[in-house]
């Protein structure tokens, strides 16, 4: 698995991660195993109040909808998988 280094004041989509990085928060949800064990999950989740922030900084900096669109995709799915990275300020 790989792992990525954000540097907060790089630039663009850098700052952003970095932003959405700090602001990420961890819910706890009860699942079950495919044994049927009961267990407790943490799920990365993203305030409201940072998505829209982020939202707006990618529209800011992107005016362009489709790639706006890619941005603010490809943002969402690296802090939902919570892919493996660094974050240095």
């Amino acid at each position: 698995m790989n792992t990525f280094l954000y540097l907060q004041g790089s630039g663009r989509a850098a700052d952003m991660l970095a932003y959405a990085y700090k602001a990420t928060i961890e819910t706890e949800v009860e699942t079950f195993s495919e044994g049927g064990k009961k267990k407790t999950e943490l799920i990365p989740r993203l305030p409201d109040e940072a998505k829209n922030k982020l939202a707006q900084l990618v529209s800011d900096e992107w005016p362009n909808k489709d790639v706006n669109v890619r941005v603010k995709s490809s943002l969402w799915h690296a802090i939902t998988f919570q892919y493996p990275f660094i974050y240095w300020s």
